[in-house]
């Protein structure tokens, strides 16, 4: 493994837990504990995970687009 895949893996990996906690967090404080725990297991990492994943392709593009 390179070393920019390993920081491109780190800040996906890191993205993913940032996003995953402020939404665990927002779903917690309106709709309770239940609903908490239950979002944080089924939706918060994947969505999580998606997102953060996106926004890096959004930023490589932008990143590519200004270098030519």
């Amino acid at each position: 493994m390179t070393n920019e895949n390993k920081n491109i893996f780190l800040t996906i990996a890191l993205g993913t837990m940032v996003i995953a906690t402020i939404l665990t967090v927002l779903v917690y404080s309106v709709f309770g504990e239940s609903a908490g725990y239950f979002f944080m297991i089924v939706l918060a990492v994947p969505s999580g995970a998606i997102s953060s994943l996106i926004l890096m392709i959004i930023y490589n593009a932008v990143k590519a687009k200004s270098n030519e």
